[in-house]
């Protein structure tokens, strides 16, 4: 199922996927809108996900334009690097009903299960990816989160997480749980540090105050213009195999 619809002037082709997933998603790829919607719902439940999914992803075009849409990182098989290394995925179909994934030596095994088919193989390849990613990464993220507090700030950090699609770059609870999206490991390393550093001025200023703005401003001074980079860029913040990495893909902890 497809359909064209016009957003602020530009024509977008909406296409509509039936998928093996226990949730409906949207995604946005140069003016093409992908909506998957679950096997599993009957047709009156799909096409309201549908249309309600559709209706949300035009609200954030006309509101943000596409460049500050933030979607679901997408990771296929092949190479790619992130923090100054190289990692691999490969998937293979086991004989399983589960999937699973494996992170050795830099590289992503993965084993789909044998109910998986071609049309949700990509979706599900890069969710297991992500997830053995964050788990991988998070010990060198944190090291370097806490390097930061520790030179900035010596508050008491609790937990430091990686999420995909967040509709923040980051967050800090009021327990210091910080929060940092995935998509951040794939831009420069003054930005990712810009965004660290905000979110560690809040374990001292719980709000966004002219005190706050002090703290973050006083270790960037240039933070506003390292976040118009995020939002004018944010669209390239992708896992580009190595023959296609574009020259801001990858920072080194």
């Amino acid at each position: 199922m497809s359909e064209s619809i016009v957003i602020n002037g530009q024509e977008y082709l909406v296409q509509c996927e039936r998928v093996m997933s226990r949730y409906a998603r949207a995604s946005l790829r140069g003016n093409t809108i992908r909506i998957r919607v679950p096997r599993f719902l009957w047709k009156r439940s799909a096409a309201k996900a549908y249309e309600e999914l559709k209706q949300s992803m035009i609200k954030k075009i006309e509101k943000h334009g596409p460049e500050d849409v933030k979607m679901p990182i997408e990771f296929t098989e092949g190479t790619f690097s992130i923090l100054g290394r190289q990692f691999n995925i490969e998937a293979t179909r086991g004989s399983g009903t589960r999937s699973s994934a494996r992170f050795r030596d830099n590289t992503i095994k993965i084993t789909l299960a044998n109910s998986i088919d071609e049309s949700t193989k990509r979706s599900h390849t890069s969710r297991l990816a992500r997830r053995a990613l964050a788990k991988a990464l998070s010990p060198l993220l944190t090291e370097h989160v806490m390097q930061l507090n520790s030179a900035h700030f010596k508050s008491k950090v609790n937990r430091i997480t990686l999420r995909d699609n967040s509709t923040l770059w980051g967050s800090c609870s009021p327990e210091n749980n910080i929060m940092l999206d995935f998509r951040l490991l794939f831009a420069p390393q003054d930005v990712m540090d810009a965004v660290i550093i905000h979110e560690l001025a809040h374990t001292v200023k719980k709000n966004h105050s002219k005190a706050f703005w002090k703290l973050v401003t006083d270790i960037v001074p240039d933070y506003k213009e390292k976040r118009r980079w995020l939002k004018q860029n944010s669209f390239k913040l992708m896992p580009n195999t190595v023959s296609r990495n574009h020259d801001n893909a990858g920072v080194s902890l």
